[in-house]
């Protein structure tokens, strides 16, 4: 009984502790199914330069789980155990797939996509693949615009697409250049291209002239794209024949340019700098006679009119003295040609010089998977080599693209720009030599003479206005502004079908306030003449694109179809008044 009692003794307490020890059991093997089942992975992505990308997508193949980087490019995710694969995808980066094998902590780098966007070109409302092109298309990129840091977008186009010829029609600032593409195609109407803005038709006259001169000869032209910052332009491409620019019509005669702003890129928002500062001058300034030699020859020429032609003209440099009509009885010495040896002016002096030009752009940008943005301010600030022109500019430009949704996309293009141009009359076309511009001024101007003397009707200097009066005294100034916006709105209706909305708006005001006083020929009979003129120049684009495009097999169906409302209005306005109380 005893022996009995004791292995009872014994084994009641195994068999009490039995169940303890099997739920124990049971908790470490469920402990190790459900370690078995899920794994907690972290880590970083970054781009190819280190910097930590926000927003990434970090997907398990197969499944619903996925997750993003927060703004330290860090992410976590739980994975079951079966899970082999992490896919990491963001906008402009190419897709990578990281096997996990025994890893928890997982850092990628991204690289951006290898595709070269020159596979793809724009044309009309779609793209094609270059090798599918039938028509004449140039591209040219960024980098290439902006390799000599041009001031506008068609001085950056110079030389660089072959077929295509820019010319520059005015030496003075931000004056107007023409583009021609493959020849002039017109006798009686315009030969300048279409230029379309990020998907939009950019209408303005076709000669951009500046409002109304007093002159006919001082009507200026303007670059009609000096609005846009070459910094601001992603790439540029030319459409050169019928069948690359028939979407467009007849509009497109004369060649179609596309202009592609400057979008955000995948990453941290970026801040671009870029400054660029220059000097010009005239390369070559017109020999003329010194004040010796010019009095020689005016002596020279009042004897052979005496001799010759019968004339009893007084010699203008005599070298000797003369009675004073102010004062009878009385003599005054009159310089003769030695008197001006080391004594006279190159009146070329007087109004050239070597101008600066400086012009600073700030960028910011960046994007994500919600989208992308670009901001950009500019200021240029460029001197004429003639004193007193100049050209100034301040723009601003804003690039938004939103994704709303899977389905939804929208955004705007929009640049604003204030200008600023100080002119000078340059016309030689004039038949009368007293009003025929700075310029010949400068060459005609006796160089005898070394003051800046008034325009007053008398003396040898009375055929032509001091040039040095006409550079200081003569206001010529002309103010615009450009406000361009491009918007739009797309929807993903299925996989091959979308449909985009663009609304395009453009207003460009140009105002010129301009005055010659007594000083000068223009204004010496008048008593003063003063204009004021304007143009005013607005449209408006709404277009609906519908494209259907599906790859099926080794063929590619591309169909669009659309519908275009535009809206173009100009106007211009003129007053002249003469005899002012004074030039004030």
């Amino acid at each position: 009984m005893r022996k009995l009692l004791l292995d009872k003794q014994l084994l009641m307490p195994g068999i009490s502790r039995l169940p303890h020890f099997l739920m124990a059991c049971v908790v470490v093997l469920f402990s190790s199914l459900a370690h078995a089942q899920d794994r907690k992975l972290s880590g970083t992505v970054t781009d190819e330069d280190g910097n930590r990308l926000q927003g990434v997508t970090v997907t398990v193949p197969n499944s619903k789980l996925a997750t993003t980087t927060t703004a330290t490019g860090a992410f976590t995710i739980t994975v079951p155990a079966a899970s082999q694969t992490l896919v990491f995808t963001f906008v402009g980066m190419e897709e990578q797939r990281v096997s996990i094998g025994n890893q928890t902590s997982i850092n990628v780098r991204l690289r951006s996509l290898t595709t070269s966007l020159s596979d793809v070109v724009v044309v009309g409302y779609g793209t094609v693949r270059r090798g599918d092109l039938t028509g004449a298309v140039s591209k040219i990129g960024r980098e290439a615009l902006n390799r000599e840091m041009p001031t506008n977008i068609l001085q950056a186009l110079q030389g660089k697409i072959a077929g295509v010829n820019v010319t520059q029609n005015d030496g003075a600032p931000g004056a107007g250049l023409s583009i021609r593409i493959r020849g002039s195609n017109s006798f009686l109407g315009g030969t300048e291209p279409l230029y379309v803005i990020d998907g939009v038709p950019f209408n303005n006259s076709s000669t951009g002239s500046t409002p109304a001169s007093i002159g006919d000869d001082e009507k200026q032209t303007l670059n009609a794209l000096s609005f846009i910052n070459p910094n601001d332009i992603e790439s540029v491409e030319v459409l050169k024949d019928a069948s690359a620019a028939a979407i467009y019509g007849s509009r497109g005669a004369n060649g179609v340019v596309l202009i592609t702003t400057k979008r955000g890129r995948s990453g941290k928002d970026r801040v671009e700098l870029n400054v660029n500062i220059g000097m010009a001058e005239v390369s070559r300034r017109i020999d003329v006679l010194s004040g010796s030699e010019y009095a020689a020859f005016q002596n020279l020429a009042y004897q052979n009119s005496n001799k010759y032609e019968g004339n009893n003209y007084r010699i203008p440099y005599p070298a000797d003295s003369l009675p004073d009509p102010n004062n009878p009885g009385k003599k005054y010495y009159a310089p003769g040609p030695d008197d001006f040896i080391n004594n006279d002016r190159d009146w070329q002096d007087a109004i050239f010089r070597r101008a600066l030009s400086q012009s600073y752009s700030v960028n910011v940008s960046g994007g994500s998977e919600l989208g992308n943005h670009s901001l950009t301010f500019s200021y240029l600030n460029q001197d004429g080599t003639i004193s007193n022109s100049d050209y100034t500019r301040f723009a601003l430009g804003i690039n938004l693209n939103r994704n709303i949704s899977k389905v939804f996309r929208m955004g705007t293009s929009t640049s604003v720009a204030q200008t600023i141009t100080n002119g000078v009359k340059t016309g030689t076309d004039k038949y009368d030599a007293a009003s025929a511009g700075i310029i010949r001024s400068a060459l005609f101007f006796p160089t005898t003479i070394r003051d800046p003397l008034a325009y007053d009707g008398v003396g040898e200097s009375a055929f032509i206005t001091n040039p040095s009066i006409y550079v200081n005294d003569v206001l010529n100034r002309v103010k615009g502004l450009s406000i361009f916006t491009s918007n739009y709105v797309e929807a993903t209706i299925t996989r091959s079908l979308k449909f985009r909305q663009n609304l395009g708006f453009n207003y460009a005001s140009s105002l010129r306030d301009q005055y010659y006083p007594r000083s000068v020929y223009e204004g010496f009979a008048v008593k003063g003449w003063g204009l004021k003129s304007d143009n005013i120049w607005n449209s408006l684009v709404s277009e609906s694109i519908l494209t259907f495009n599906k790859k099926m097999g080794s063929h590619q169906l591309n169909v669009v179809g659309g519908a275009t409302f535009e809206r173009v209005n100009g106007q211009s306005k003129r007053a002249e008044a003469k005899t002012f109380p004074n030039d004030i």
